[in-house]
């Protein structure tokens, strides 16, 4: 699955969170990342999840606004987590590992 929009999503929410929650309904690229994701919401269940947590961060008032922000990060994080992968393509080499006990002893014996 390709999760381009998800991830431009996650990206344009924490710009909006350093240059200040206030500004969330003005942010034009925070909602053209976010019209670029809703038709995703209209297929995945977790994205209308997700979706519905935007649509409470555009509704929300300034008090209510900075719970529901953290709450859709959350649910995104949680997504973008569990769709990652942990893998390296290539030949596989051996690194020299330290024995830390050994090493700790000689930078003892030299003080």
């Amino acid at each position: 699955m390709n999760l381009n929009v998800l991830f431009e999503l996650k990206n344009r929410i924490e710009n909006t969170v350093f240059a200040g929650t206030n500004l969330i309904k003005d942010d034009f690229r925070l909602k053209k990342a976010y019209d670029a994701f809703l038709p995703f919401a209209d297929v995945n269940p977790v994205f209308a999840k997700i979706k519905a947590g935007m649509d409470k961060v555009f509704q929300a008032d300034k008090e209510a606004v900075n719970t529901a922000i953290l709450d859709v990060l959350a649910l995104i994080d949680a997504v973008v987590y569990t769709q990652g992968e942990n893998s390296c393509e290539g030949e596989e080499i051996s690194l020299n590992v330290i024995n830390i006990k050994n090493f700790a002893k000689k930078v003892l014996k030299r003080n």
